[in-house]
């Protein structure tokens, strides 16, 4: 019977930052319906598209940089499959 494989960072992460972006939309969501639904924080609610915007582009910005560190760590080390 054979172990499990070696750790696999990139996966890892992958799967770790998903998890991190899919907890910030779920919160987002939950802003959302409490705003559509007439709670009275109005301050909370004026500021959700701005707060939506910087969370995407955070998310997206740290996957393109863990996305561009590896492919630039994989180069050094002799090719796309090493």
């Amino acid at each position: 019977m054979a172990g499990p494989g070696p750790f696999n960072k990139e996966q890892f992460l992958l799967r770790a930052l998903s998890a991190l972006f899919l907890a910030q939309l779920l919160l987002h969501l939950l802003t959302l319906g409490s705003c559509l639904r007439g709670a009275n924080q109005k301050s909370l609610c004026s500021d959700l598209s701005s707060a939506v915007k910087d969370t995407f582009e955070d998310a997206l910005a740290t996957t393109l940089a863990l996305l561009s560190a590896s492919t630039f760590h994989r180069g050094n080390r002799g090719g796309p499959e090493s």
